[in-house]
């Protein structure tokens, strides 16, 4: 029985997930669009919500073994893959607020990652590598959207 989140700031120790991209988004103060897996935090220019599925028949979103590193490209279009790159080297200083989905038990946090640029240009593929394993919360935002196993 999954049981509310309720501290303050969450751990990748702590296996906290979201039902939902609209879940994750809203403990943020965040707004999604449809089909999109990823917002900017409001107030926060540095900050990002991300949500990869890596069951996603458009996007390849890999986590390796260590959950260190995620591959993030687009499969079926090596153009649109090469402009995705180029797009996301340009904002080497962005952190993504990381919450994966890896199967269907919802989107779990793995943690705050940013591009590795000279990866990325080598791969042609995003290469995200995680900086912090741990995130504050916004005071004001209700985190009943989060969950515990």
């Amino acid at each position: 029985m999954a049981k509310i989140f309720t501290r303050k700031t969450i751990n990748v120790s702590d296996n906290v997930y979201a039902e939902s991209i609209k879940n994750v988004c809203e403990v943020f103060g965040a707004v999604i669009e449809p089909h999109k897996c990823g917002v900017q935090v409001p107030n926060n220019v540095d900050y990002m919500v991300w949500c990869p599925d890596s069951n996603n028949n458009e996007w390849s979103n890999i986590i390796d073994k260590n959950r260190e590193t995620i591959y993030e490209y687009y499969k079926n279009d090596e153009r649109k893959r090469t402009k995705h790159v180029n797009e996301w080297i340009k904002c080497p200083k962005l952190k993504r607020i990381t919450f994966l989905k890896e199967n269907n038990n919802g989107f779990c946090f793995v943690g705050i990652f940013k591009i590795n640029v000279k990866k990325s240009q080598l791969s042609n593929m995003c290469v995200w590598e995680l900086v912090e394993s741990s995130y504050k919360l916004p005071t004001n935002i209700a985190t009943n959207n989060l969950y515990i196993p």
